[in-house]
């Protein structure tokens, strides 16, 4: 029987093979998104994938590694956002994405006068920016429903992309909760870690497939 470590050293490591596939995928694949805001998703792969690898060897110097995650979760929920405000054209919906963007902003704000980012977590940066994500996601998938070419969908790599981002937040908000709830244990419950790395993978498969997917687009 394969014990738990192992498993998750199994995980881990197909986390790892897809943080590179995806950005070599999204390399190869540029020319058909080049002329679109997604120019820069390779930069926003290359920086997830080099923050995985740092993380702990920065560790290990400083004995902390919050300001590397922080930085890294701050730029992404700013691009991610950036994203469904530029591809929703539903007034409404469109209002509401660059109003989260400036939540999000301020509420980023807020919590460095309440937390030492360096050494801390923003804690509600995060649970801030997942949610309003989640809730972009939701707004995108409502517009694409309502429009004649939804039969095209499944080469809009912002679905999904967005997709990949809907089931992570989606499962991983609680598992941080659940953490932050039982921040006293010294051990953690190794189901949570697995888990942890399976919505990891979905969400990689979910842009891979994207990338791969996706057909030339013009800005």
């Amino acid at each position: 029987m394969v014990e738990v470590t192992t498993w998750i050293d199994i995980l881990k490591g197909c986390v790892y093979s897809l943080y590179i596939l995806c950005f070599i995928v999204a390399l190869v694949r540029f020319k058909r998104y080049h002329k679109t805001p997604f120019r820069f998703y390779p930069i926003i792969l290359l920086m997830e994938t080099t923050k995985e690898i740092l993380a702990k060897s920065i560790v290990n110097i400083f004995n902390y590694n919050a300001f590397l995650y922080n930085f890294t979760n701050t730029i992404l929920f700013i691009y991610m956002l950036y994203l469904f405000y530029y591809y929703i054209n539903i007034p409404a919906f469109k209002r509401s994405v660059f109003i989260f963007i400036l939540v999000f902003g301020l509420g980023t704000i807020a919590n460095l006068f309440t937390e030492n980012a360096i050494e801390y977590p923003l804690v509600f940066s995060y649970f801030l920016g997942g949610m309003l994500v989640i809730i972009s996601v939701i707004l995108y998938y409502i517009q694409l429903l309502n429009d004649d070419k939804v039969i095209l969908v499944k080469h809009d790599l912002l679905l999904w992309v967005g997709t990949g981002q809907l089931l992570f937040y989606t499962g991983y908000i609680p598992i941080k909760l659940f953490r932050l709830s039982h921040a006293e244990s010294v051990n953690e419950a190794p189901t949570l870690k697995i888990v942890q790395l399976i919505l990891l993978i979905l969400m990689y498969v979910c842009f891979l497939i994207g990338l791969l997917w996706t057909r030339k687009t013009r800005d």
